[in-house]
C-alpha cells in the first residue's frame, strides 16, 4: 500500500519537477534571446519575438508597443513612469513600472538581451548574465532598460505545451492501471 502512495505521490508531482527546470531565481521573466544590435528597432524586435515562440511551438503572438526606455543616467525614481536600480556589480538589479509590461530588454556594448513576462508585471529582478560578450568574459555595464506592452496581451490564447499534455497523459495512465488492479 505504502508503494502505491510512493507511486501516485511521484506522477503527480512530476510535471511540477519538469515544469520549473528552466527556473531562475536571478531575474524575472523568459530568457528569449541575444542580438547584436540596438534594440530601438521595434518591428524587428517583434519579428525575432514571434520567431522565438514559434521555435518554442508557443501559440502567442506579440504586438510590441514601446512603453518606456531608461538610460542609466535617468534610472529614476518611484514617481517616474518607470525606474530601475543596479545590485552593486551593475549586472543585475530591480525594476518597476507604473503600469504592467510584458517583455522588456537589457542593452549592453553591441547586444541586447529580451525577456518576456508571460504574466505582465509591474515589477522584477534583471540580470545581465545572458550577453554574448559575458562568454568572451569582456566587462560590461547595462547601458539603457527598454520596456514594451503588447496590444494583444490580454486577446491571446494561450495552449499548454505538448510535453506538458503528454506527462498529464501518462500520469492518468498510471493512476488509472494503479486503481485497477485495487478493483
Amino acid at each position: 500500500m505504502i508503494k502505491k502512495i510512493i507511486i501516485i505521490m511521484s506522477i503527480l508531482l512530476m510535471p511540477f519537477f519538469i515544469i520549473n527546470v528552466n527556473a531562475s531565481p536571478s531575474y524575472d521573466g523568459v530568457y528569449m534571446f541575444t542580438e547584436k544590435g540596438n534594440d530601438n528597432d521595434i518591428s524587428k524586435s517583434e519579428k525575432l519575438i514571434n520567431n522565438w515562440f514559434l521555435d518554442n511551438n508557443i501559440l502567442y503572438e506579440s504586438d510590441l508597443e514601446y512603453y518606456k526606455k531608461l538610460e542609466d543616467v535617468d534610472s529614476g525614481d518611484s514617481n517616474y513612469k518607470a525606474y530601475f536600480e543596479f545590485g552593486s556589480n551593475k549586472t543585475y538589479g530591480e525594476w518597476k513600472t507604473k503600469d504592467p509590461v510584458i517583455f522588456y530588454s537589457l542593452k549592453a556594448g553591441n547586444e541586447y538581451a529580451m525577456y518576456w513576462l508571460e504574466v505582465p508585471k509591474q515589477e522584477g529582478i534583471f540580470s545581465t548574465e545572458y550577453y554574448l560578450t559575458n562568454k568572451k568574459n569582456i566587462a560590461r555595464e547595462l547601458s539603457h532598460i527598454t520596456f514594451y506592452t503588447n496590444k494583444n496581451t490580454y486577446g491571446t490564447n494561450q495552449t499548454p505545451e505538448p510535453t506538458t499534455l503528454i506527462l498529464l497523459g501518462f500520469g492518468l495512465l498510471g493512476l488509472s492501471k494503479i486503481f485497477r488492479k485495487e478493483i
